[in-house]
């Protein structure tokens, strides 16, 4: 199920920002509940497999080994990018099997190289498969995930990925994906946590330090 703007609509300022707002709205309440009233064998086959793809992510973030971790992220991808193809959902399979290929070479990831071919290649195929707004969000959260991973480190990082997880929670839910809509709940969750204990242990820090110089 995807959304279709209505083309060629002369809007800017704030009538252009609800009209994007209530087509997400929109592609979101007819693609989810029609969706939840609709059960079939195959859509709970489909979806069954985004779920195992959700649990096989959230998994891997309890791994204290980058190898674990990056496998079972990997094999989450694969797996999600399946899901997606299901759905027909074609700019999440092409944007989660970059991301996989991503995280396998996450180990080369100091090579300015890899950084630039990876952000290529998500804006490549935003511009040839993203026919509306909702259809740029796994690629803008793919490249947010990029940029945080490849150039920033701590709270600017988290932020980055709390950022382009929210995204692909939109675009889940516009795709009635229950796998994605699980898997980056929980993550938003999480990485919002941790930017919050990370924030509230850098203050303690500062707080310290300032003391001690008085």
């Amino acid at each position: 199920m995807t959304l279709r703007l209505p083309a060629k609509r002369r809007i800017t300022g704030r009538k252009a920002s609800l009209l994007v707002t209530n087509d997400i709205t929109q592609s979101i309440g007819s693609g989810l509940i029609p969706h939840i009233a609709s059960l079939t064998p195959w859509i709970i086959t489909v979806q069954g497999l985004g779920l195992l793809g959700a649990v096989f992510e959230l998994y891997a973030a309890t791994h204290k080994h980058d190898q674990g971790l990056v496998r079972n992220v990997v094999i989450s991808g694969l797996i999600l990018a399946v899901h997606y193809a299901f759905l027909g959902a074609w700019p999440a399979f092409v944007s989660d099997l970059i991301t996989a290929l991503r995280f396998y070479l996450s180990r080369f990831k100091s090579r300015a190289s890899i950084f630039w071919a990876f952000l290529s290649f998500y804006i490549l195929s935003c511009a040839v498969l993203a026919d509306n707004v909702i259809e740029t969000f796994p690629f803008m959260a793919s490249i947010l995930g990029t940029v945080g991973l490849y150039r920033l480190s701590g709270i600017p990082m988290r932020v980055c990925f709390a950022v382009g997880q929210a995204l692909w929670l939109f675009y889940c839910l516009s795709i009635a994906s229950w796998g994605g809509i699980l898997l980056y709940f929980s993550v938003v969750l999480i990485t919002l946590s941790t930017i919050l204990r990370l924030a509230k242990d850098r203050l303690s820090l500062k707080r310290k330090t300032g003391s001690k110089s008085t």
